[in-house]
């Protein structure tokens, strides 16, 4: 029933004078009011020169107006929404939360995509940001905090984590393939996958002896994938110098 009235629905809306525009969609689209079958259509005849003034001069005028009623009315229900915001807030460490994507906020393109990345605990302030520290200890309470929400994701009995490659196998090889894991497991968005890559390719680094092999494998990961991994470790089994 509803695909059949589907039609008769949208010409009513589109043929319909809208609160904010005080125009109806039909006419900002074709410069002219809808026929409606009640109407009689001898009545009323446009001449071709008015039509071609209507659409040359009057049409664009009609279209900007309306943009700008459109651009006042939307200024006025944002107002309203953020007087209804509680901008005033204090978090805590420990606390959960959201990093807004600012890169996102002026791009037409992706509309539909998700404008926030985390969830993220807070474990350390400075005067103007919030932002990561390395543990003290790992019973820290964010490890505690972390170790609660991997439980809620996987509720199931906590065992040995698995490397994603063989541990008998060559340093190259074990690096390589952890390299891939972590790779196909961020392009696949699998958050949890990531944490557990990132904190094996750390252990491989951590594991090299000299600071001059440390620096050649990290030229084989991107910058941003070498201080995930390295930052990763670091919260897990954090330095005891």
């Amino acid at each position: 029933m509803f695909k059949v009235n589907l039609f008769n629905i949208l010409f009513a809306y589109r043929t319909s004078k809208q609160s904010t525009t005080k125009i109806s969609p039909f006419y900002l689209t074709y410069g002219r009011e809808a026929k409606l079958p009640i109407d009689d259509l001898t009545q009323n005849e446009e001449q071709l020169s008015d039509r071609i003034n209507k659409l040359v001069n009057e049409l664009p005028h009609d279209r900007e107006s309306t943009r700008q009623r459109i651009d006042q009315q939307q200024a006025k229900q944002k107002l309203h929404h953020d007087q209804q915001i509680k901008r005033h807030r204090s978090f805590q460490i420990g606390d959960k939360v959201l990093l807004y994507k600012a890169e996102k906020a002026k791009q037409w393109s992706g509309k539909l995509d998700e404008k926030w990345k985390g969830p993220y605990y807070i474990h350390a302030f400075t005067k103007t940001l919030l932002r990561s520290e390395r543990m003290e200890s790992p019973n820290n309470r964010l490890i505690d905090l972390l170790t609660q929400d991997l439980q809620l994701e996987l509720p199931f009995e906590n065992g040995d984590l698995i490397p994603p490659y063989d541990e008998a196998a060559p340093f190259d090889e074990q690096f390589k393939n952890a390299y891939a894991a972590l790779r196909r497991s961020i392009q696949l968005k699998e958050r949890l996958n990531s944490l557990i890559n990132a904190y094996y390719i750390g252990k491989l680094l951590n594991s090299l002896e000299t600071k001059a092999q440390q620096f050649r494998y990290k030229q084989k990961l991107t910058n941003h994938y070498t201080r995930m991994s390295e930052n990763v470790f670091d919260i897990f089994e954090p330095s005891t110098n």
